[in-house]
């Protein structure tokens, strides 16, 4: 199981690799996923009609894992703690990183300096990553 963050859907979208790549093979194989997160990311920053129907299309190509309580409460908990120890991390990533952790799935992003703070977090290579 794959988590896609928005900046891999991103690349999709605009048909550049690796990340595009990456996206289509996984979503051949039924692997991929993302968060209500990254959906709100990806639609807010439509900028036109023709953004907004190609995006929907890629979202509705895979499913979206809802943020419920248990899982905004456990990411709410691990951003305090980010922000105590003056980490750099966004609420946003601690929401993906929730997500992903709970669903034991690999987060698939170029961000990984913005993920690198999770232990439990496991990152999909990309070969410009390596």
């Amino acid at each position: 199981m794959i988590l896609a963050d928005t900046d891999v859907l991103v690349d999709f979208l605009q048909g550049l690799d690796p990340g595009a790549t990456r996206v289509q093979v996984e979503l051949e194989h039924g692997q991929l996923f993302t968060t209500a997160v990254n959906r709100f990311e990806l639609l807010s920053a439509a900028g036109s009609a023709r953004q907004s129907r190609l995006i929907r299309q890629l979202l509705d190509a895979m499913p979206c894992v809802p943020i419920d309580q248990t899982t905004a409460d456990q990411a709410a908990e691990v951003y305090r703690g980010f922000v105590q120890r003056d980490l750099p991390v966004s609420m946003n990533s601690c929401l993906i990183a929730t997500v992903a952790i709970a669903q034991k799935a690999l987060l698939m992003t170029h961000q990984r300096d913005s993920f690198s703070h999770f232990a439990d977090l496991a990152l999909a290579s990309l070969p410009k990553d390596d």
